[in-house]
Formats: structure tokens, C-alpha cells, sequence
């Protein structure tokens, strides 16, 4: 806003300069967005998990409650691809993020994807038990959905193939061990035969 005073005809004027700032803030709301969520399944993404799985730990370290986290791969997923096209293989993508959103009902849970076919699911508060019901209707769940793939060593539509590790956070151990130990799961639960889940135990 401006003052303008124009002596000759004994006039004062004010002038305004107006901009429409909607399109730079959805801009900003768009990338914020991004920088946390995975743009094609729609749920969180990489960093975010790596951000939450931090702060989880440090709050259960002081409560001293148990945490939880579960791996989960696409069995064969490559063969799906390759069968039927990258289009069709992200549509597969988004139907299992959906399966997986469906199945944890708590604000506190973390569904993210974590890197191709791969995600996780960090579940603070819970144990070893709880995660086991979460991850066996997981099975279930991607089951029932009874998308084909005759290229699946394991059987005629999409599986998975899950880990499970939960740990009361101690001082001295990080969180990449948990991590660790949910992968070094979902290995065996893929060399037992996939379709299936595999929990770590100490």
C-alpha cells in the first residue's frame, strides 16, 4: 500500500498492489506433501518412515514400551512385471498399500512403502503377538484380493512374504536393529516357502 499526494491537484491517493498467492501455496502444500508420501500408492514414504522410526524409538525408550515393525515383500514381483507391464504392476502396487492401510487402524501406526515392491509398517505399543494378528491378516487380506500372477513360483495370484520384530528399546542399541532384525525375518519367511509370515526371535 502506497501514499501518493499530488500538490498540483491538491489530492491524495493511495494505491494497493494485489497477487493472487493460491497457486505458490498448493505449489508449497504439494511439495510438503511429497517430501513425506510416496506419489504413486499414496501412503507415507522412505524418509518419513526413517524420520518416524527415530522418534518412536526415542519415545519408547523412555516409556519403555515395546515397538514393533513389520517388512513385507511382493512375492515374484518382478515375474509380474514382466508379464504384465509396469503400468499394470503399479496399479498391483496401490491395491496392496490400500490392503495395508486397511489393516492397521491406530493414527500411531506408519504404513510406508520402502523401496520397489517392499514396505513397512511401524506399530508403536505393540508386541510380538499384536504384530503377528496384524501381519496374519495381512496374508489374508492380499489373498482374498486374488489378483492373478501365473508367473508366481508360489501360487496363481499375489502373495507376500512378511517379517516381524519387536523390541523394548534399551540404551547403547538404535533402531537399525530393529530394522535388522524385521529383515534378517522376512528373508525366512522367503526361504520358507513365501506366503507367510516369519517372526525374529532373540
Amino acid at each position: 500500500l502506497n501514499y501518493i499526494e499530488i500538490p498540483e491537484l491538491n489530492e491524495v491517493f493511495f494505491t494497493a498492489v494485489l497477487r493472487d498467492i493460491n497457486a505458490r501455496k498448493s505449489f508449497e502444500q504439494r511439495l510438503g506433501w511429497l517430501s513425506s508420501h510416496d506419489d504413486l500408492t499414496k501412503i507415507y514414504n522412505r524418509r518419513f518412515f526413517n524420520e518416524q522410526i527415530a522418534k518412536e524409538w526415542r519415545r519408547t525408550l523412555r516409556s519403555q514400551e515395546s515397538l514393533a515393525l513389520i517388512m513385507l515383500d511382493i512375492d515374484h514381483f518382478k515375474n509380474y512385471n514382466d508379464a504384465f507391464g509396469h503400468q499394470i504392476g503399479d496399479q498391483c502396487l496401490i491395491k496392496i498399500a490400500s490392503c495395508l492401510q486397511e489393516s492397521c487402524h491406530r493414527a500411531s501406526d506408519i504404513v510406508a512403502r520402502y523401496g520397489g515392491e517392499e514396505f513397512v509398517i511401524l506399530l508403536p505399543g505393540t508386541n510380538l503377538d499384536g504384530a503377528r494378528q496384524i501381519a496374519a491378516n495381512i496374508v489374508r487380506s492380499v489373498s482374498a484380493l486374488n489378483i492373478p500372477h501365473p508367473n508366481s513360483r508360489t501360487s496363481k495370484k499375489i502373495t507376500v512374504s512378511i517379517g516381524i520384530a519387536a523390541m523394548i528399546p534399551t540404551m547403547g542399541c538404535s533402531y537399525e536393529r530393529l530394522i535388522h532384525f524385521a529383515d534378517h525375518a522376512l528373508y525366512a519367511a522367503k526361504q520358507n516357502g513365501r506366503n507367510k509370515f516369519s517372526v525374529h526371535q532373540d
